[in-house]
């Protein structure tokens, strides 16, 4: 009857109502099961999340609703790594990561190059002309920064990238409730990596501004997960999905 609920408010909710709605059935059920699980939160593509970079990020507002969840920011990019261990000291139980997901799920490890705006990197008051947002479009496809700011300076960083199962293995996981993607394109390949026969989140969130002509198909595959796939927002955020049966 809770998930039926959960399912109604779904349909013309926000993210933020959708997520608000989440957690209270999470601790709903906790009590109810007299303390309830360890829950984990990981978040791929996790940038700086430093006071500039968490304005588009839909979701770190709900972090400080769950102290007691493992929390784990996953960010391949050195200079943005550095600066992501800083960040997430302000939140218990909660670890940098520095790996990337590779596309390609049949290599546990790689060594791959990422490619990331020059300017991206240096702070605003050194006199770049970039949004805060710049160093957000770090990618393997080393075109994706260039569409955005054509003629800018483009540089290859070479990151440790892993499959999805290897990332989980790492981490010591066999399960998560919250996963968030944001890889710049590559979210297609990395939400068809997460082995959905081990492990169930409640909530995924990927964002779909960049996948193009593998939108539908990434939302088809979802749905054949048996989850529930919604239209968070047209830009930042992508494709929200809830688990049908379970959770």
């Amino acid at each position: 009857m809770e998930q039926v609920r959960l399912m109604e408010v779904l349909m013309n909710a926000t993210l933020a109502s959708v997520v608000d709605n989440l957690l209270n059935l999470t601790a709903t059920r906790d009590t109810a099961e007299g303390g309830g699980r360890a829950h984990t939160w990981v978040q791929i593509g996790a940038n700086t999340l430093d006071s500039l970079n968490t304005k588009n990020d839909p979701l770190l507002a709900f972090v400080d609703r769950v102290p007691t969840w493992k929390k784990f920011f996953v960010e391949p990019i050195p200079q943005l790594y550095d600066k992501l261990k800083e960040s997430v000291k302000r939140w218990p139980n909660s670890h940098a990561v520095q790996l990337a997901i590779s596309p390609n799920a049949s290599v546990a490890e790689t060594v791959a190059a990422m490619y990331c705006l020059e300017e991206g990197f240096q702070e605003q008051r050194l006199g770049t002309d970039l949004p805060y947002w710049a160093n957000q479009l770090c990618s393997f496809d080393p075109t994706h920064a260039m569409r955005h700011f054509p003629g800018k300076p483009v540089r290859a960083v070479n990151v440790t990238a892993v499959s999805v199962p290897e990332m989980l293995s790492r981490l010591g996981l066999q399960a998560v409730d919250v996963l968030l993607i944001d890889t710049e394109g590559f979210d297609a390949q990395v939400v068809r990596q997460i082995p959905f026969d081990r492990i169930r989140p409640s909530l995924v969130l990927w964002e779909h501004k960049h996948l193009h002509e593998s939108r539908h198909a990434t939302e088809e595959y979802m749905r054949a997960q048996c989850y529930a796939v919604f239209q968070v927002d047209h830009e930042n955020t992508a494709g929200l999905a809830l688990p049908l049966f379970g959770g």
